[in-house]
């Protein structure tokens, strides 16, 4: 069975912001109608979508919680040939770029890994890559953790360490507002051999600011670099129209994950070409635009329908260690290391 759509299967806030629970039955059944509605190769291959729905309606039932009510749709949807679906939640940065809502950060992003809140990337000083939160009933993207001013968090270094009290100030802004300031914070320049590397890290949303506020630097008339390494792993794109022309030609690594997705992976693929920049990493998924959002109302998820694209298979592949207990960044270190031999050409 081939496909050549794709499609997201995405939660997005309402006003009952994270509501606890919801009928399992009723929003699976919302979910089947709009699928069915939207997607004209479900007529075409009934047998299989039958399975498919028979699959999700059973989820339903025995689900003992929404959230296992979501792996579980997840892994089902994962099985319908050809089509892609994704289960993003309030961990994801797109739950919370197409809402438009702002949100409380201590200039840190948390992702959920199996019961734990872990530090994905941080411009906090107090806060490392890599740190867990021991509290079980911690959730940074919940009503209560967000009308705080201030957390009070454990937070283990390694599984088995004792827990460190740590107090941290929050910031309350949209995504986008986020996305550029810490993108900003991230930025650094690295001297290889007398040579200027910058260090740039797109926080999650490539937006039009974000893809200038690089592109000011990155610019061969500006002098700034001598060498590029351009970080899109977790990145989603609002198409190339956000990234300038550059002018001249370096030394240009670009590092991708399997979460490089929609408009980054069409940046990537045109840096490819044009920069002619080498990438690290894991293969990105499709290059696809975002096409249709359809609201579903009995779970507060959204439906989201993305067009036509193929992934970017890096030069170099590497496992996105970025959670190793050392801190070590092999993808990134990778991409230095090429840098470097190209520098001293």
């Amino acid at each position: 069975m081939k496909y050549r759509s794709i499609l997201l299967f995405c939660s997005l806030i309402s006003s009952t912001l994270f509501a606890a629970s919801f009928d399992k039955r009723d929003a699976v059944q919302e979910l089947v109608q709009k699928l069915e509605a939207i997607d004209p190769n479900i007529k075409t291959h009934q047998d299989d979508w039958s399975k498919v729905r028979a699959h999700l309606e059973q989820a339903a039932q025995q689900s003992e919680s929404t959230a296992g009510l979501k792996l579980s749709v997840q892994h089902i949807l994962d099985q319908w040939g050809g089509l892609h679906f994704r289960v993003l939640d309030h961990d994801d940065a797109q739950f919370w770029a197409l809402n438009g809502e702002p949100l409380a950060l201590p200039n840190a992003w948390f992702s959920q890994r199996g019961s734990k809140w872990i530090i994905q990337y941080s411009g906090n000083p107090k806060l490392n890559r890599g740190n867990s939160v021991a509290a079980k009933d911690f959730s940074p993207y919940s009503k209560d953790a967000q009308a705080k001013a201030k957390w009070e968090l454990a937070l283990q270094t390694k599984v088995m360490s004792e827990p460190k009290a740590t107090s941290v100030s929050l910031t309350k802004q949209p995504l986008s507002e986020w996305a550029l300031s810490l993108t900003q914070s991230s930025s650094a320049t690295v001297i290889v051999d007398s040579k200027r590397v910058c260090i740039e890290k797109v926080w999650f949303w490539l937006t039009k600011a974000v893809a200038q506020n690089i592109a000011s630097k990155i610019d061969s008339k500006t002098t700034l670099c001598q060498g590029v390494v351009l970080d899109l792993r977790d990145v989603f794109g609002e198409g190339l129209d956000v990234w300038p022309k550059l002018s001249g030609k370096m030394p240009f690594a670009v590092l991708t994950n399997h979460s490089t997705r929609e408009g980054a992976v069409s940046l990537v693929r045109v840096l490819k070409q044009d920069a002619k920049a080498r990438i690290f990493g894991e293969p990105t998924e499709a290059s696809n635009a975002l096409q249709k959002k359809e609201p579903l109302q009995k779970s507060g998820w959204a439906l989201i329908v993305v067009g036509e694209g193929d992934p970017v298979v890096p030069d170099t592949v590497i496992k996105d260690s970025y959670l190793n207990a050392e801190g070590v960044d092999d993808v990134r270190e990778s991409g230095l290391g090429w840098l470097r031999k190209e520098l001293i050409k």
